[in-house]
């Protein structure tokens, strides 16, 4: 079992914020059982490698489980998270869009790399 700390522990302990993110597609170098959590929609991810190397991915629609993890595997990936999918999902760099949200919204919650 994976242990984990309640958001409102995070927030007591002086957090500004606190984050749920989605399945842990691959940890330690492993990947885990697919349970469903990627499914038809684009998805966003983020992972690592063994060297620390970020990476940030999002799928194309109807990609697929399967399909993701064999796209990604050449990268052997430490980590990997799934963390939303859907209109949620949208990547821009440098102020430019680069894979824009399927249905034209603007989305409140970001992660911005420096």
């Amino acid at each position: 079992m994976i242990g984990s700390t309640p958001a409102s522990q995070i927030l007591a302990n002086d957090a500004e914020q606190s984050y749920s993110f989605g399945k842990i597609l691959i940890k330690k170098g492993k990947i885990q059982e697919n349970d469903g959590s990627v499914n038809w929609m684009i998805h966003s991810f983020i992972g690592n490698d063994k060297q620390n190397n970020l990476y940030l991915m999002i799928s194309e629609t109807n990609a697929g489980y399967e399909n993701i993890m064999d796209q990604i595997k050449n990268l052997n990936l430490a980590n990997l998270v799934l963390m939303d999918g859907g209109g949620s999902s949208q990547m821009g760099l440098n102020g430019q869009t680069i894979v824009p949200s399927q249905d034209n919204r603007q989305v409140g919650d970001f992660i911005v790399l420096k």
